[in-house]
């Protein structure tokens, strides 16, 4: 009896032993290679298996992250999340030994190298996010990858053509390869995306044209924006519930929003925009809708749902908002605003904060048929879904930059740090020049910061209100209307010029009677008047300057009135028995 109880001991120890120890020896020293070499030994213990289901780093929420696969014999590493860490350096080749992995997750960290190519050998992998400083181009071995349904590789300094294996995705969904430095055309491949709804190739230098193939029954939204992409819009593209083509030579003519299209024809300065340079402010209430401010400013409705890859238009067509990117974990259902009951504090109206704006990439606001000059822009901002908490939930962080017509006035911008806590309003206030009667306002998610804390979705940029109004006129514009005035004034100087010649030849002639004028019609018959010749000499001389030197109708008048002085004390005392009088033009 002790010995088989000494047995059953010995054999519940094994299976025990062994349903701790059973995941693959080779992704285990792979793993702790990894763990090493990025310091993260303090965030993974690895004295003991890493598949162990009671281990802290299993759960979804969990950074960083590792999950497996123990549904037979040996466990396998399939997730491996180490998300905004601030890992550094190239990426090891032993990440390539995790041969079962399904969902990769480097994102938001300062990996650098190029993209090796052994990521061919995770062909079992679903999901790939990374928002790192790699260079060099994708790899071709990419295309290995045929199970992908989602790659990001947003944001990542890529550069060189887009392969032609990369169309053998046939189960990818979602695709992200924006602001990188890819250039050539975009792949006739893409034809064989048969499940793609989500494309964004914006702010690249893709060229070429969009062709009627490759367009996806599925796709949602697609997003070419800021590539030197030519020709029409295909007829299917102009279908697609969301697109964005903002900053390309296309012509969206094909557009069934032709409001949208005339839009994008503005802002791309092929058409002129309606009433063209006629404001000088703008106002949007951004994601809510139109209220007026203590100060009595009218901001506009911005409640409008936006797409995936769109632009919308405000009523009064005064400014258009285009959006590009989604929440990859609630990709059809988000209307990208933010909202909150809660009081907005440090602020007399606290309405004014409590929707705002969001976007998970890129938000660009643009005010248009703006006259040209200096512009004060103030951006109201209040922090409505972090959490002001000591325990996790207050270790969300959002971080984003802002452009104002292309330039970076705002870095790394941390709404809650610099108001002081989150749902406390905050005013940043800016300067810009409009030269061409449009201006941009861009607000861009880097890929810093925390993506999922609270919840999923928290991150990227976020907006409140928007109020730009001039503050001083282009100088082209002052003087210009200057150069009117002065060629108005000449035109009236000559004028008196002539009216004023007119009286004096006129009322020399009323008043000689002698004959002192020589039909000749020459200077010298006024030998007995020389202030005549003078004061024409005078006129005509002045004038000369005013047409030369373009000064105004005021200047000009003056001098013809003390010329009209002159001649008439002359007159006065040469011709004091006529008691002739000249009235002239002051």
């Amino acid at each position: 009896m002790g010995l088989l109880s000494f047995t059953l001991l010995i054999l519940g120890l094994f299976q025990l032993v062994s349903a701790q120890q059973n995941t693959d020896p080779n992704e285990v020293a792979a793993l702790r290679t990894l763990i090493n070499y990025w310091n993260l030994g303090s965030k993974i213990n690895l004295t003991i298996d890493p598949c162990n289901q009671n281990a802290s780093w299993t759960s979804e929420d969990s950074n960083p992250r590792v999950a497996c696969d123990c549904s037979s014999n040996i466990c396998h590493i399939t997730h491996l999340k180490i998300y905004a860490l601030d890992i550094k350096g190239e990426i090891p080749k032993e990440l390539f030994e995790l041969k079962e992995l399904m969902d990769l997750n480097l994102g938001q960290n300062v990996l650098n190298g190029s993209i090796p190519a052994e990521i061919g050998q995770l062909s079992k992998m679903q999901y790939s996010f990374s928002s790192n400083n790699f260079f060099g181009p994708l790899p071709k071995e990419l295309g290995n990858l045929t199970s992908l349904q989602q790659l990001s590789l947003r944001n990542c300094r890529l550069s060189g053509q887009i392969p032609e294996r990369i169309g053998k995705f046939t189960n990818l969904k979602y695709m992200d390869l924006s602001f990188n430095k890819l250039t050539g055309q975009i792949p006739t491949s893409f034809r064989g995306f048969s499940s793609l709804q989500f494309l964004y190739l914006g702010n690249n230098n893709l060229s070429g044209e969009l062709t009627e193939d490759m367009i996806t029954p599925e796709l949602i939204a697609l997003d070419v924006s800021f590539n030197p992409l030519s020709g029409n819009l295909p007829t299917q593209f102009a279908k697609t519930k969301s697109i964005n083509v903002v900053g390309t030579s296309i012509n969206a003519n094909g557009l069934q929003d032709n409001k949208v299209s005339g839009m994008l024809n503005c802002i791309q300065g092929k058409t002129k925009c309606k009433n063209k340079g006629s404001s000088t402010s703008f106002s949007i209430k951004c994601g809510g809708t139109a209220q007026k401010s203590a100060s009595g400013i009218e901001f506009d409705d911005d409640s409008e749902a936006l797409g995936a890859a769109a632009l919308y238009t405000s009523t009064d067509e005064q400014w258009a908002v285009s959006n590009a990117g989604n929440f990859i974990s609630n990709p059809k259902g988000n209307r990208y605003v933010a909202m909150t009951d809660s009081q907005i504090t440090e602020t007399l109206e606290s309405e004014l904060y409590k929707t705002s704006r969001i976007s998970p990439s890129s938000l660009r606001y643009y005010g248009l048929d703006l006259k040209n000059g200096k512009y004060s822009v103030e951006l109201h901002f209040a922090e409505i879904e972090m959490e002001d908490s000591s325990y996790w939930k207050g270790l969300g962080r959002r971080l984003f930059d802002v452009y104002i017509q292309g330039e970076k006035v705002l870095e790394d911008f941390n709404i809650q740090k610099e108001a002081g806590g989150s749902k406390k309003a905050l005013v940043k206030t800016f300067e810009a020049n409009v030269t061409n009667t449009i201006m941009e306002i861009h607000f861009f998610w880097a890929g810093k910061g925390t993506c999922c804390i609270p919840y999923q979705s928290t991150y990227g940029p976020l907006v409140s209100a928007i109020h730009a109004s001039q503050v001083s006129e282009a100088a082209g514009a002052s003087s210009s209307r200057k150069h009117v005035g002065q060629i108005a004034g000449i035109v009236i100087g000559a004028v008196a010029s002539v009216v004023i010649l007119s009286s004096v030849f006129y009322l020399w002639w009323k008043k000689d009677p002698q004959g002192l004028l020589n039909k000749a019609g020459d200077w010298g018959s006024f030998h007995y008047h020389p202030n005549v010749k003078e004061l024409v000499s005078l006129i005509s001389d002045s004038l000369m300057v005013f047409l030369v030197f373009g000064k105004s109708s005021l200047e000009a008048n003056e001098v013809v009135k003390n010329a009209l002085d002159f001649f008439y004390k002359m007159s006065r005392l040469q011709m004091n028995s006529e008691k002739c009088e000249i009235r002239g033009l002051v």
